[in-house]
């Protein structure tokens, strides 16, 4: 529990911080071609919020402390919503809802899988570092866990009353390219910053269970 709480900390303050930092950078001088300087707060209204959907495939898996794979990955789908709101001539900021297929593939060759479906809450920065096209994406992610089921052998058991941590804290880190004016391609490794079992650990001694899942996915802008 107390792992679980220094990882909250340290997620709130990266937040925090990066909040911070774009909103300085986005209040900067900009000099223009005519050597006019203006605000880029005042080019930002002028400047549209931009909705869309998204949706792609993904590959979880869950690792300990170390980072190593405790199990093979599990493939699923996200899919969801988003708006990406300008900040300033090369920074957005970008609110999503998804829902995202995690948990982890057969263990040890006994055909099991476990899966795990959360509601989805990624709040990322944007960074365009070339023609407004490419962007470097980071943030933080809060994830609530909506079903948990274990299958195999034709069989599907409903797990959701188990020893799990409902609430999920990750950091995504990624970069998109816009294809054209309302499709981008999108790639993103997402880290969890906490357990995803409560006992898990104990029982296998390990130091952590954690989810990452790799995403690439398409958005379409509206």
């Amino acid at each position: 529990m107390l792992k679980i709480k220094l990882n909250l900390r340290k997620v709130v303050a990266i937040a925090i911080c990066l909040a911070a930092s774009v909103t300085m950078f986005a209040q900067e001088i900009i000099t223009s071609k005519d050597g006019t300087e203006i605000q880029a707060s005042a080019m930002q209204k002028e400047k549209k919020y931009q909705w869309g959907i998204k949706g792609g495939l993904n590959v979880a898996y869950q690792m300990d402390g170390k980072l190593e794979a405790l199990y093979y990955s599990r493939q699923g789908i996200h899919l969801g919503i988003f708006m990406e709101i300008p900040l300033s001539a090369k920074v957005g900021f970008q609110p999503e809802l998804m829902y995202s297929m995690q948990g982890m593939g057969e263990r040890w060759g006994d055909g099991l899988t476990t899966k795990l479906d959360y509601i989805v809450l990624p709040l990322m920065f944007k960074f365009y570092v070339w023609k407004n096209r490419l962007s470097i994406d980071v943030g933080p992610a809060f994830g609530y866990m909506i079903s948990a089921n274990i299958s195999g052998d034709g069989r599907t058991i409903d797990v959701y009353d188990g020893d799990w941590n409902k609430f999920e804290v990750s950091i995504g880190l990624g970069m998109s390219f816009r294809l054209t004016d309302k499709f981008d391609l999108a790639f993103r490794a997402n880290a969890g910053m906490t357990d995803v079992a409560k006992d898990m650990p104990d029982i296998m001694n390990i130091d952590r269970n954690i989810s990452a899942v790799w995403q690439l996915g398409v958005a379409y802008r509206f």
